[in-house]
């Protein structure tokens, strides 16, 4: 009695199939590299605005009153910036779902 293990035979490969994979994976990365910065970039500003103006005068630093109120306003919206940057995590993560999928290949039945 003997036992095959063969697989059945790879079907052939269209040439160029992979280009579309590769441009895919390319897009794919770079998006979510760019929403990925973006997203750190507003996590960055939530964290900057309520602590500049402290900051600047314990290191003697010269603050016009102008840009003083600049920050104050802007700390107040620290929640928006909170809300882009998961926003923009969120998508990062959704990109990158999408751009396995589309490289990934097909399963076979």
């Amino acid at each position: 009695m003997t036992a095959s293990f063969a697989s059945a035979p790879a079907e052939p490969r269209r040439p160029g199939a992979a280009v579309p994979a590769i441009v895919a994976g390319i897009v794919g990365i770079a998006s979510f590299l760019v929403l990925i910065l973006a997203g750190l970039t507003f996590f960055a500003l939530a964290i900057a605005f309520p602590i500049a103006v402290p900051l600047a005068i314990s290191y003697h630093v010269p603050v016009s009153a102008h840009d003083a109120a600049l920050a104050q306003q802007f700390a107040g919206a620290a929640w928006a910036f909170i809300g882009l940057a998961v926003a923009f995590f969120a998508a990062s993560i959704g990109v990158l779902v999408l751009t396995i999928r589309a490289i990934s290949p097909e399963p076979r039945d």
